[in-house]
């Protein structure tokens, strides 16, 4: 399967661009949900990975071991590197890595630029967080081992149970039957009690104003949903 941006940011959601992996290896099986790569606390039910998509353990560990080897003067360098992650996403999504860029997953940029002819245009043109990087080279791997269909397939069963009881809870499908977007809204004249009841019962979810946003992701499960829908009852 070929995979282009549009389709890839779609189907993946915030997964493609927060899940951060570590530079050590992670077996992957193929079983889903994956929630013991999560460090979600027991009794707690995290069903908003488009707000903000937890890292794998393995990541933040991973970026905290980047951060102190340049923290500690004369540290060892680490024994083994992973993949070059700006190759790697460019493989994920059937890209050239000289078309990856900043601003690459922000879409068409129309801007250039020429830099200086001085010492600023040579050298103040930044430099690749390499804690970030330390990270990305194994959570894209991840995400390829995962499988971007497998995961885009896992999910759909749980978005369809959405579907059909959240307007039966009183709110209005903004998400149009069918979309496979990793992505549910529903509006709502008043969130406030819906708000109040999630928080009880310890389930995360977007909660605006009008409208609550729904976005499970491999760590969750039909369980963590019918716990969200109880909540809501």
């Amino acid at each position: 399967m070929e995979i282009d941006r549009r389709t890839l940011l779609t189907g993946m959601g915030a997964m493609a661009a927060a899940a951060v992996g570590s530079a050590r290896t992670l077996d992957v099986a193929a079983a889903l949900p994956r929630k013991g790569d999560f460090a979600i606390t027991e009794g707690y039910t995290y069903v908003s990975g488009a707000f903000t998509h937890p890292m794998p353990i393995a990541a933040a560990q991973a970026y905290r071991d980047a951060v102190d080897r340049r923290s500690t003067i004369g540290s060892a360098p680490p024994t083994a590197r992973g993949p070059d992650p700006k190759a790697a996403f460019a493989a994920l999504v059937n890209a050239k890595p000289s078309e990856i860029s900043y601003k690459w997953l922000m879409g068409d940029f129309p801007v250039t630029w020429t830099p200086k002819n001085d010492a600023s245009g040579y050298f103040e043109l930044g430099t690749v967080a390499n804690s970030v990087a330390a990270a990305l080279s194994v959570s894209i791997p991840y995400i390829q081992q995962l499988g971007v269909e497998n995961i885009q397939r896992y999910r759909q069963p749980m978005l369809k149970r959405l579907q059909e009881e959240m307007p039966r809870l009183g709110f209005t499908r903004a998400t149009p039957l069918g979309t496979t977007s990793p992505i549910v809204t529903f509006a709502s004249k008043d969130t406030t009690a819906a708000a109040k009841k999630l928080a009880a019962a310890k389930v995360n979810v977007r909660v605006a104003p009008y409208w609550i946003r729904i976005a499970p992701s491999i760590y969750n499960d039909m369980h963590d949903v019918e716990r969200l829908l109880e909540a809501l009852s």
